[in-house]
């Protein structure tokens, strides 16, 4: 009988050592910022997998190459290091590519998307969308409706898709698709 009591300290250690990490993970989401606002979903570092809910998220991807799906709602989300795959969802979302070499994609909803250092990809959606390429060789693909397109600096390459699309700071664009 002694012996069954003696173990019970030894597993209560093991699951606080094991709750710890759960722990630290969501308090560091709390002090995390993405475009000045206070994070509620963060990724891990080391690259992985973060979704947001059906309302309005704020989400930070870890270090890593993560994939992030924003679901509905007018997310902000926020890429990291790392060569991040980044899908809004639906709702009026603002996506973040920072650094690494980023595919950004807006899907539903009128979407600002900012592709930050790196070669990236921002994909616009079936709404009118701002893609801005900012630094690295681009390419900046609008999709439907009325997009603004500004490739920024780097050799950005810029489709307008259907729509009566305007184009800034592209070496490359192809005509709209009307």
């Amino acid at each position: 009988m002694r012996e069954g009591l003696k173990a019970i300290p030894t597993v209560l250690l093991l699951l606080v050592v094991c709750a710890l990490p759960l722990a630290s993970t969501a308090s560091a989401a709390k002090n995390k910022r993405c475009a000045g606002e206070k994070v509620t979903e963060s990724g891990r570092d080391g690259g992985g997998t973060v979704k947001g809910t059906n309302g309005d998220d704020v989400i930070l991807a870890g270090d890593g190459d993560d994939k992030i799906v924003g679901k509905d709602g007018d997310d902000i989300i926020c890429g990291d290091d790392g060569d991040d795959n980044i899908a809004g969802g639906g709702g009026d979302d603002e996506i973040y590519g920072q650094r690494g070499d980023d595919k950004l994609q807006g899907m539903d909803g009128e979407d600002e998307i900012l592709g930050g250092l790196g070669d990236d990809r921002l994909i616009g959606g079936s709404d009118d969308d701002d893609l801005r390429g900012e630094a690295g060789d681009d390419k900046l693909e609008g999709d439907r409706d009325d997009d603004e397109i500004d490739g920024g600096s780097g050799k950005d390459n810029c489709e307008g898709g259907l729509g009566d699309n305007d184009f800034t700071s592209c070496e490359k664009e192809n005509v709209d698709k009307d």
